[in-house]
Formats: C-alpha cells, sequence, structure tokens
C-alpha cells in the first residue's frame, strides 16, 4: 500500500506511507514475490501520476553516509529507480517555533 501527497502547481507527488509485510516473512520465497511486487507498485505508481502530468516522484528521504544495513538496503532499492538526488530542509513556521519555545519554557 502506497499513500501520496500530490502538488499540482509545482507537478510533484510525494510518497507518505509504503506498507508491505515482507520484513514478517518467514518464508524466502514469499519474501522476494512481495518485494517484487512491491517495486512493481512503485513503477505503476510512477506511470500513474506521469500520466497526470506530474514530473518529479520523491521516495521521500535518503539515509545519506549511513552505515546501517537495513538504511543501505533502502537507499539501493530507491536507487535503482534512477533520478537524482536532492537536498532539501524541513522546517517550520516561525509562529510554530515560537509556541514551542513558549509552551516548553513558561508550561503553558
Amino acid at each position: 500500500m502506497h499513500a501520496y501527497i500530490r502538488d499540482h502547481s509545482s507537478q510533484r507527488v510525494r510518497l507518505l506511507h509504503s506498507a508491505s509485510l515482507f520484513r514478517n516473512e518467514n518464508d524466502s520465497q514469499l519474501r522476494a514475490v512481495t518485494g517484487r511486487a512491491n517495486r512493481l507498485l512503485h513503477f505503476e505508481d510512477i506511470r500513474f501520476f506521469k500520466q497526470l502530468g506530474f514530473k518529479i516522484y520523491d521516495l521521500g528521504g535518503y539515509a545519506y553516509n549511513t552505515s546501517d544495513t537495513e538504511l543501505l538496503k533502502i537507499n539501493k532499492f530507491k536507487d535503482s529507480f534512477g533520478g537524482s538526488l536532492l537536498q532539501e530542509t524541513d522546517y517550520l513556521p516561525m509562529s510554530l517555533t515560537l509556541l514551542s519555545f513558549f509552551k516548553k519554557n513558561f508550561d503553558l
């Protein structure tokens, strides 16, 4: 199952959630089939969003310079679709940052 956020004005779609039970499966053959089905779902999602006019298919975060083997596997999966890495920054609006500061420091 995949869930997305779409922004038509920027022609961008971002993967929000991806759920699969392959990590819970002990049967290696079933794990492999589940993994291939997930890859096919991503491929079909890319085709679908291209048909709708989206130019950017964002798979979400990337564990840059990690040594964690599980994260490296996820990176390899994402890399297998081609594309390029784009460094972006998440931010909170100033109003939420101030509210958070006041709540934390003044027990609001």
